[in-house]
């Protein structure tokens, strides 16, 4: 690492508010040049710290090779919302320079309309058949543990919510217990197409702290995690008025600064399971 590096490094890991706002108080081409000679994981934190309109400015002029790195390295709803305000052609550029296990849920966020439900959530939940035996659900979760968040989806074979299971309780289930049997039936569940005023103002935050997110057709599409909506809402205002609260989000610099506040190592399982208690969204 160059001393010139060494001291952007230090600068932004101590500051990167001020960073943010020194690089989007340059010329773009001055802010890709400085970003071009960080290292990924700085470059990284660097687009996060900066304005979506300044860091899409950015990532336009970079070649996709180096940007698809710096995405990776990105939270997937951060990510989505930079992708979202660069042109067609460079967003597929760097999808294409993704591994499939992060462009496919990459490529789910931005198939949804900014602002809504299905444009923040998790794509990458851990599902089980309603066929599914205790085994067969373990063997899930035993090969896709980074995905792990407490409880397990049921599907039918149609990919429709049906049930969820507390993880807790698949791990005491006896041998060859059957998921339907012992699951729960009745999800309190989110539209995808749901607006995020109105997700924000959902009754079920204050019990819950996952809410699985559903199509129009109720297919399981991911969940979306209180402390994303919590992260987003402490940017905006209190106001009883809808109207002003979508103003306020669709401004994009507070919808960027509420996701962005989720950063947590840089890594793309940043968003990985919570260390509050589990609660999953049910009633019974």
């Amino acid at each position: 690492m160059t001393p010139t590096q060494a001291l952007l490094d230090e600068f932004l890991a101590s500051q990167p508010g001020s960073a943010g706002r020194l690089l989007d108080g340059m010329e773009t081409e001055d802010a890709v040049a400085a970003i071009d000679i960080m290292d990924e994981e700085t470059a990284a934190r660097a687009l996060q710290h900066m304005t979506p309109a300044q860091a899409a400015a950015c990532v336009e002029r970079l070649p996709p090779g180096r940007v698809a790195p710096l995405i990776a390295r990105l939270p997937i709803p951060l990510s989505a919302g930079l992708l979202r305000r660069v042109g067609d052609p460079t967003a597929a550029a760097v999808l294409d320079g993704l591994a499939v296990e992060l462009s496919g849920p990459l490529s789910t966020l931005l198939s949804h309309p900014e602002l809504t439900a299905g444009a923040i959530m998790d794509p990458r939940v851990l599902t089980a058949s309603v066929d599914a035996n205790r085994e067969e659900a373990l063997a899930v979760v035993a090969r896709h543990p980074a995905h792990l968040y407490y409880y397990l989806y049921v599907l039918d074979a149609t990919h429709r919510l049906v049930g969820v299971l507390d993880l807790a309780e698949l791990m005491v289930l006896p041998a060859g217990a059957q998921l339907e049997a012992v699951m729960i039936r009745d999800v309190v569940r989110l539209r995808a197409d749901s607006p995020l005023v109105s997700v924000m103002a959902h009754p079920a935050w204050r019990d819950l702290d996952a809410l699985p997110v559903v199509d129009a057709q109720d297919l399981f599409l991911g969940v979306l995690r209180h402390r994303r909506i919590r992260q987003l809402a402490q940017r905006i205002p209190a106001s009883g008025d809808d109207d002003v609260r979508h103003t306020l989000l669709a401004l994009g610099e507070l919808f960027w600064l509420g996701l962005s506040g989720l950063m947590q190592g840089l890594t793309p399982d940043a968003l990985g399971p919570s260390t509050s208690a589990p609660r999953d969204g049910t009633t019974r």
